[in-house]
């Protein structure tokens, strides 16, 4: 398994390259610092090197002033988020060695792409086992709709359960006439109950007024003894 040394002393940044390249099947190790890199080094040789320029004890291109002997023949990722742009990597990299030029944040495609041009047949091998699973059978059918719910209350609440419906009037609790037809089954005589019977009958209605005489207009004789007086 390739082995790749990230140096950065940001967290955020090693746990970020951790994830990355440990999903494309490469051991990863993390250094803050060139001091604790050099000691890695010492101790076991990186395939690969993902380089800050700028860490807490000095620049990461000092690396390669200060310590050639350690980083021979190992190719070496630049990381930046100050020296970016083709001018800045083509200076960079008549100066230093580095195999490519980062810019920070790290992008998968960015990191991915730079890493298999440069180790090409090295690249380790999709491991079939990190892929999401494939479905291997149709999805199950939908489950069926569900029985119409009853209402309960006036409050607009349901129950799932068959039950006599109940109102609530100013008066207090009061059943619908229709409860004993919920409670029949198919099999009863349905036309031997009429749900009018419940029901209280309707007012009789108020009988009509008379009809009111027209006024008569006063006759002539009375009208002339009027004008005599």
């Amino acid at each position: 398994m390739k082995r790749i040394l990230v140096v950065d002393d940001d967290v955020a940044v090693q746990r970020r390259c951790r994830e990355l390249l440990e999903a494309e099947g490469f051991e990863v190790q993390c250094e803050a610092s060139l001091g604790s890199t050099r000691r890695s080094l010492r101790t076991r040789p990186a395939d690969v090197i993902l380089l800050d320029l700028f860490l807490p004890d000095g620049c990461g291109f000092d690396l390669f002033r200060t310590s050639p002997e350690l980083i021979d023949a190992i190719p070496i990722l630049g990381m930046t988020a100050v020296y970016q742009g083709n001018a800045n990597a083509r200076i960079l990299a008549s100066r230093y060695p580095f195999k490519a030029l980062l810019a920070k944040p790290i992008q998968r495609d960015d990191l991915v792409r730079a890493l298999q041009t440069l180790l090409q047949s090295d690249y380790p091998a999709r491991d079939p086992r990190r892929d999401p699973p494939a479905l291997t059978s149709a999805p199950p059918p939908p489950a069926p709709p569900s029985a119409p719910l009853a209402a309960s209350t006036r409050t607009g609440s349901f129950t799932a359960a068959a039950r006599p419906a109940t109102h609530f009037g100013r008066s207090g609790v009061f059943s619908s006439p229709l409860d004993a037809l919920q409670a029949t089954s198919p099999d009863d005589d349905a036309e031997a109950w009429d749900p009018t019977d419940a029901l209280e009958p309707p007012p009789a209605p108020l009988p009509e007024p008379p009809p009111q005489d027209e006024p008569r207009p006063p006759s002539s004789r009375l009208g002339a003894s009027l004008m005599e007086r």
